[in-house]
């Protein structure tokens, strides 16, 4: 890449940027020599690894902080030598950063597969890190727990230095020797505890002189009472000084056998330092991962020069490559042109080096090996243009180095000279580029080359938009209209006579006219079409919003009904799961009782049938479940009804699926549902899986018997609350009824409770003459709470 056109277009601002983010020196000073990659597999790499980065630290806090400059600890563990607490300090600040930045990306191994990748077969070092902060604080101090040798090494030196300052204390506040002092206190120097001495009473208090005060008048005298203390404490100080050799010694080591890991954790650690900074520069500039190819196409959408304040930047659109392969762009001074030209290059090398771009997620960029600028000698966007001298030496220059896989980008190209002159040059200059596949964006002021431009099928014009109203630039770069002077309209509108207007425009050529015609009727083209795209898109969103909220509402309406369905399936599972359970308890219990009957034949039909019809409620609760899990609600199994009449109360019916006959025992509920009383259970089920049947006829045995037709009695008695003497009277009455009114079965309702009236009564009721049969009533029809009787014809 040219070194020269990269500082024009002033990339080193943005690596000045990215270097901010990153925390260790070593990582910007690799920044600082950012490299520009050409290899289009390579860009995708590094695209995609920002875009990880970017995600890790928006998701999961990602970060590098706390990583330190290393080298010069791993430099010293190299040579075997004794490293610094400082350096052993970094080393462990950074293989903690190191191991909590790798928990960050494995824990995010499937969005973060790139970074992942880097960290396969890496030992965190968790121990060294560990090591060094047992040993060593935050403030750099060696602790006690380093070693036991030295926690011993310090409680002498604690209890030395208690004994000589107890006896400076007692000289001190001595009557005797006080008044020989300048103060009342205990201080040191050259590493001695002393006392501050008048100079004239040096020689009241023997020992020896350490210093003196600035002045002389003070003599600051170790005492020869606390000489031979003093001299232990220095012995045990130079222990402690040993020791902590010795544990920095032994801490290198460890760094000693392990430097190669260190080295590659060092260097990893820079690759992620790199690319948080990446990740953060992106989340600060709005950047996006653009699309890339090989195919010298741009198409930048909504992009945004990330040099400007996002607040005061105006975002453009600007395509090359694709249907022309050079643009022309047009306009007012300070109208945009340099910003947008700065733009396009820019973008460019932040994308070949790896860095999101400021603009929408479906832009576009391509591989160059070479980009090109003449903007000016270096030139601010704020600044002037150079001298038509500096150009053309630089032009000279770009054209040697230019070929079909170089974006070439003029600022104001064959300005500095005569008009006719400079308008020859440029599109002479564009011809040869393009002759050569060379890719070109020019800035111009020549109306020549806005005809130019419309006549040659590889270039386009491009221009920066004006708005005549306010005479101020909107800042919006337009592909396929050419730019207009606005001259003569500026000068109208800041009221320069209409006369001298007048005059001006005798001395437009015609052909000049023509141009400025054909650039007015373009821009009223353009402007229409715009209008009709922004309202077709309104109602395209309206449509998309309206179609989107239907969806919603639908999913809902089927997560609703899948929801009801699922419920009403775990429902009847819990209530089949009860209703077994009641009826093997109710079996065994049955079973325990009848055990002396000899003909247990009944008995054990009407357990078989119970089985039988709870089986059938299972499977088809079942078959439901298995509609609701596969998501396709199959329709509901056709049944042929004899009738087509209405099922009303006491009606006899028969169960279309299960083949049961049974009586009607109540109205239709809301749910289009009856209670039907199969033999001895009672169940809800739907109307339209019942049909009616004839009541069946009972065989006559020759003997007529003439019913009293007022006796109506219900199917149970209930007979709660009452004694066993009491019960034992009702139960005969009722059963008397229940007889004359030719019942089969009815029910004695005794409750749970304690068990005692339950007892009594079937103790009674088992030798009862008008009895033929009696069981514990099903969980539908109240378990243990009733006695269902089976009375004599």
């Amino acid at each position: 890449m040219d070194k020269k056109s990269i500082n024009t277009l002033e990339f080193y601002k943005i690596k000045n940027k990215l270097s901010e983010y990153a925390f260790s020196v070593m990582a910007k000073n690799l920044i600082e020599n950012l490299e520009i990659y050409k290899d289009i597999e390579i860009v995708k790499y590094q695209q995609k690894a920002t875009s990880e980065a970017r995600f890790l630290i928006s998701t999961d806090k990602f970060t590098l902080r706390g990583l330190k400059d290393c080298r010069p600890t791993l430099e010293r563990a190299r040579i075997n030598a004794v490293p610094s607490i400082e350096g052993l300090l970094n080393m462990s600040s950074t293989l903690k950063c190191f191991a909590f930045a790798l928990k960050v990306i494995r824990r995010n191994n499937d969005k973060a597969p790139l970074m992942n990748e880097l960290t396969v077969g890496i030992d965190e070092l968790k121990f060294i890190a560990k090591d060094i902060d047992r040993c060593i604080d935050e403030s750099g101090f060696i602790l006690d727990s380093a070693s036991s040798m030295l926690g011993e090494i310090r409680r002498q030196i604690r209890r030395i230095e208690s004994q000589v300052k107890n006896k400076l204390d007692s000289i001190v506040s001595s009557a005797t020797l006080s008044k020989y002092l300048q103060e009342k206190l205990v201080t040191m120097r050259q590493n001695r505890y002393v006392v501050p001495v008048k100079y004239e009473c040096r020689q009241q208090v023997p020992g020896i002189i350490h210093d003196k005060s600035a002045s002389g008048s003070t003599l600051f005298i170790e005492p020869m009472a606390v000489v031979e203390l003093n001299n232990k404490l220095r012995m045990w100080e130079q222990k402690e000084q040993k020791e902590i050799e010795r544990i920095l010694r032994e801490l290198g080591d460890v760094l000693y056998s392990y430097y190669e890991d260190l080295g590659t954790i060092i260097d990893l650690c820079i690759v992620l330092d790199i690319l948080y900074a990446r990740g953060q520069l992106s989340l600060y500039m709005g950047g996006v991962e653009p699309k890339i190819n090989n195919n010298q196409y741009i198409n930048l959408k909504q992009a945004r020069h990330p040099l400007i304040p996002r607040k005061e930047v105006v975002p453009i659109d600007v395509e090359l490559g694709e249907e022309f392969q050079a643009l022309v762009i047009t306009g007012p001074n300070t109208g945009g042109k340099t910003v947008t030209l700065k733009l396009v290059g820019l973008l460019q090398l932040m994308a070949q080096a790896g860095l999101h771009i400021p603009a929408n997620i479906n832009s576009e960029v391509s591989i160059f090996n070479n980009i090109l600028a003449d903007i000016g000698d270096e030139q601010s966007i704020e600044q002037s243009l150079s001298t038509f001298s500096s150009h053309m030496t630089n032009i000279i220059r770009l054209l040697d180095e230019a070929d079909d896989k170089s974006l070439v980008l003029f600022d104001e190209l064959g300005a500095g000279t005569d008009p006719v002159e400079g308008a020859a040059l440029a599109m002479s200059i564009i011809d040869e580029l393009i002759l050569n596949g060379t890719y070109v964006i020019a800035t111009t002021h020549y109306s020549e080359l806005k005809a130019y431009a419309y006549n040659h099928h590889k270039i386009t014009n491009g221009s920066v938009e004006f708005d005549v109203e306010t005479l101020r630039p909107t800042y919006r770069l337009l592909i396929g209209v050419p730019g207009r002077s606005n001259a003569l309209l500026i000068a109208k509108r800041l009221g320069l006579q209409q006369e001298v207007i007048n005059g001006a425009t005798k001395y437009i050529s015609s052909e000049e006219k023509h141009v400025e015609n054909m650039i007015s009727e373009l821009e009223d083209n353009r402007k229409k079409a715009e209008n009709a795209y922004l309202e077709a898109d309104k109602i395209r969103l309206q449509n998309k919003k309206l179609h989107e909220k239907y969806q919603q509402k639908v999913a809902k309406l089927q997560e609703r009904e899948k929801e009801h369905k699922q419920k009403a399936i775990d429902d009847a599972k819990q209530y089949t799961k009860n209703v077994k359970r009641e009826l093997d308890e109710l079996i065994a219990n049955l079973r325990a009782e009848f055990a002396n009957i000899k003909d247990r034949s009944d008995l054990e039909e009407s357990i078989k049938v119970t089985r039988q019809l709870l089986g059938e409620v299972e499977i088809n609760i079942h078959e439901d479940d298995k509609k609701i899990v596969n998501k396709k609600q199959l329709p509901p199994k056709k049944v042929k009804k004899s009738t087509t009449g209405e099922i009303k109360k006491d009606m006899h019916v028969r169960h279309l699926q299960w083949n049961r006959e049974g009586v009607v025992v109540s109205e239709i509920n809301d749910k289009k549902q009856v209670q039907v009383q199969f033999g001895s259970m009672k169940m809800w089920v739907d109307v339209n899986i019942l049909d009616e049947i004839q009541k069946p006829q009972k065989k006559s045995s020759g003997v007529i018997i003439t019913r009293n037709q007022s006796v109506k009695i219900g199917l149970e008695l209930d007979i709660r609350g009452k004694t066993i003497s009491e019960a034992e009277q009702e139960i005969d009455l009722y059963l008397d009824k229940a007889i004359l009114d030719g019942r089969k079965e009815v029910g004695i309702i005794h409750g749970k409770g304690t068990g005692a009236l339950r007892k009594g009564v079937r103790e009674y009721l088992q030798n009862h003459p008008q009895v033929v049969t009696m069981r514990y009533g099903v969980a539908a029809e109240g378990g243990y709470g009733i006695t269902i009787v089976e009375l004599n014809k």
